[in-house]
Protein backbone atom coordinates (compact mmCIF):
# COMPACT_ATOMS: atom_id res chain seq x y z
CA UNK A 1 0.00 0.00 0.00
CA UNK A 2 1.33 3.57 -1.23
CA UNK A 3 0.09 6.36 1.19
CA UNK A 4 0.16 9.52 -0.22
CA UNK A 5 2.08 12.72 1.69
CA UNK A 6 -0.11 14.99 2.95
CA UNK A 7 1.05 18.06 0.71
CA UNK A 8 -0.21 16.19 -2.44
CA UNK A 9 -3.47 15.32 -0.42
CA UNK A 10 -3.44 19.31 0.19
CA UNK A 11 -3.17 20.20 -2.96
CA UNK A 12 -5.82 17.86 -4.36
CA UNK A 13 -8.44 19.66 -2.11
CA UNK A 14 -7.70 22.81 -3.09
CA UNK A 15 -7.45 22.01 -6.43
CA UNK A 16 -10.67 20.84 -6.56
CA UNK A 17 -12.10 23.53 -4.43
CA UNK A 18 -10.97 25.89 -6.54
CA UNK A 19 -11.74 24.39 -10.08
CA UNK A 20 -15.15 22.71 -9.09
CA UNK A 21 -18.65 23.18 -6.97
CA UNK A 22 -19.07 19.89 -5.41
CA UNK A 23 -22.72 19.24 -3.96
CA UNK A 24 -21.50 16.01 -2.53
CA UNK A 25 -18.48 13.85 -1.83
CA UNK A 26 -16.76 10.74 -0.28
CA UNK A 27 -14.55 10.20 1.97
CA UNK A 28 -12.72 6.55 2.04
CA UNK A 29 -9.38 4.82 2.89
CA UNK A 30 -7.73 7.86 4.94
CA UNK A 31 -4.86 5.23 6.40
CA UNK A 32 -2.63 7.15 9.05
CA UNK A 33 -3.75 9.77 11.60
CA UNK A 34 -1.76 12.63 9.61
CA UNK A 35 -3.78 12.02 6.90
CA UNK A 36 -7.45 12.04 8.73
CA UNK A 37 -6.00 15.65 9.91
CA UNK A 38 -5.02 16.78 6.82
CA UNK A 39 -7.90 15.74 5.63
CA UNK A 40 -9.97 17.49 8.27
CA UNK A 41 -7.38 20.55 8.22
CA UNK A 42 -8.68 21.16 4.58
CA UNK A 43 -12.03 20.32 4.26
CA UNK A 44 -12.58 23.23 6.94
CA UNK A 45 -11.66 25.89 4.16
CA UNK A 46 -14.53 23.82 1.13
CA UNK A 47 -18.12 23.99 1.14
CA UNK A 48 -18.40 20.43 -0.69
CA UNK A 49 -21.96 19.85 0.65
CA UNK A 50 -23.06 16.12 1.69
CA UNK A 51 -20.53 14.10 3.03
CA UNK A 52 -20.24 10.88 2.77
CA UNK A 53 -17.63 9.12 5.49
CA UNK A 54 -16.83 5.54 4.21
CA UNK A 55 -13.51 4.75 6.05
CA UNK A 56 -12.04 1.65 4.56
CA UNK A 57 -9.82 -0.30 7.46
CA UNK A 58 -9.54 -3.70 6.40
CA UNK A 59 -9.36 -4.75 2.76
CA UNK A 60 -11.45 -7.45 0.94
CA UNK A 61 -8.54 -9.96 1.93
CA UNK A 62 -7.97 -9.32 5.30
CA UNK A 63 -5.17 -6.82 5.55
CA UNK A 64 -5.26 -3.75 7.77
CA UNK A 65 -5.42 -0.48 5.67
CA UNK A 66 -5.90 1.96 8.54
CA UNK A 67 -2.71 2.08 11.37
CA UNK A 68 -3.78 0.45 14.58
CA UNK A 69 -3.98 3.54 16.76
CA UNK A 70 -6.13 5.35 14.32
CA UNK A 71 -9.32 2.97 14.52
CA UNK A 72 -10.68 5.06 17.74
CA UNK A 73 -13.67 6.28 16.95
CA UNK A 74 -12.78 9.98 17.90
CA UNK A 75 -9.75 10.11 16.02
CA UNK A 76 -11.46 8.14 12.74
CA UNK A 77 -14.06 10.53 12.91
CA UNK A 78 -11.86 13.78 13.13
CA UNK A 79 -13.03 14.53 9.38
CA UNK A 80 -16.70 14.21 10.12
CA UNK A 81 -15.97 16.87 13.00
CA UNK A 82 -13.75 19.69 10.89
CA UNK A 83 -15.77 19.42 7.79
CA UNK A 84 -17.37 22.94 7.26
CA UNK A 85 -20.37 23.71 9.13
CA UNK A 86 -22.85 23.41 6.03
CA UNK A 87 -21.83 20.19 5.50
CA UNK A 88 -24.36 17.00 5.97
CA UNK A 89 -22.39 13.98 7.02
CA UNK A 90 -23.29 10.67 5.85
CA UNK A 91 -21.67 7.15 6.82
CA UNK A 92 -22.31 4.23 5.02
CA UNK A 93 -22.28 0.81 6.53
CA UNK A 94 -18.41 0.40 6.50
CA UNK A 95 -18.14 1.46 9.90
CA UNK A 96 -17.93 -1.87 11.54
CA UNK A 97 -14.17 -2.66 9.99
CA UNK A 98 -15.59 -5.38 8.26
CA UNK A 99 -14.46 -5.68 4.41
CA UNK A 100 -17.69 -5.35 2.40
Amino acid sequence: MHLVPTDIIAAQIEAVRADFEIRAYKIGMLGTAQVIECVAENLKKCRFGKRVLDPVMIAKGGAPLLQRFCCRSDETSAVARHGHSDAEPARSGNLDGRAH
